[in-house]
């Protein structure tokens, strides 16, 4: 008995120690960017607080920048700079070299998400469970505003000219016995710092995840879910409840 609970008890121990070994090797690629020279890509490590380099010519990791907590989301500037948000409810914005060194931090919300690197100078940062966006100074690395929007802001862009910032709200902010239940997509005015629209997406809209711009801004396209509610649940297929949808957004208005 005392020999079989030693076997058990031993590879128990063993397993554990597999797991461990796994568990402590995962990166969990999430967000990435790239340099503006083209041969360089930075991707956020989720869940082992890294910033991986890749070597875009190599298709090779070149590098590995370690952080003091899980990333979520960064941006590069035109002069090169990274900056990348980390953090839960004590989120920060770190300022970084291209290769790697803090130039500057600053404390920003709660679950900071998808920094957007503006050409004038301004990083925009989205606090997910604040539900609010700020700016800030990439040079001072100070709060110049804070922004309240909708609900659970994931993703952002700049239209044209970088006169708007497109901020995609992941959740619906309306009752779910509304006649029209879908998430919306809020447009902040950068130079006065205040949201000018909320623009919803069709009716069903829910999960929007994703946001991005033509190299013009003057088309803005948003990536969601279709959640068919008004329909009876008889199939699955097809996208019979549930579809993916793209929808496009005037860049300048």
């Amino acid at each position: 008995m005392k020999a079989m609970t030693g076997r058990v008890l031993g590879a128990v121990l063993t397993i554990g120690w597999v797991f461990g070994v796994q568990a402590a090797t995962y990166l969990s690629p999430e967000y990435l960017a790239v340099a503006p020279d083209g041969k360089t890509i930075y991707v956020t490590a989720a869940t082992s607080e890294k910033v991986l380099v890749v070597d875009v010519a190599s298709a090779k990791v070149s590098g590995t920048w370690s952080l003091k907590s899980n990333p979520g989301g960064l941006a590069v500037a035109p002069d090169g700079t990274v900056y990348v948000t980390c953090g839960g409810v004590d989120g920060m914005l770190y300022k970084l070299s291209a290769k790697g060194e803090v130039l500057g931090k600053v404390e920003v919300g709660h679950t900071p998400l998808s920094p957007v690197a503006g050409k004038d100078g301004t990083v925009y940062v989205l606090n997910r469970f604040n539900n609010t966006v700020m700016a800030i100074d990439a040079a001072t690395m100070k709060v110049k505003a804070t922004v309240s929007v909708l609900r659970e802001p994931h993703a952002a862009v700049l239209g044209a000219g970088g006169k708007l910032l497109f901020v995609a709200n992941l959740m619906p902010y309306c009752r779910a016995t509304d006649d029209v239940v879908s998430a919306s997509v809020s447009v902040i005015d950068t130079a006065t710092f205040k949201v000018v629209k909320n623009v919803p997406l069709p009716n069903g809209s829910t999960g929007v995840r994703g946001i991005g711009a033509s190299p013009d801004g003057k088309a803005v396209y948003v990536t969601h879910t279709f959640g068919r509610y008004q329909l009876p649940t008889t199939q699955l297929e097809r996208g019979w409840m549930n579809t993916a949808g793209l929808s496009v957004l005037n860049g300048e208005t």
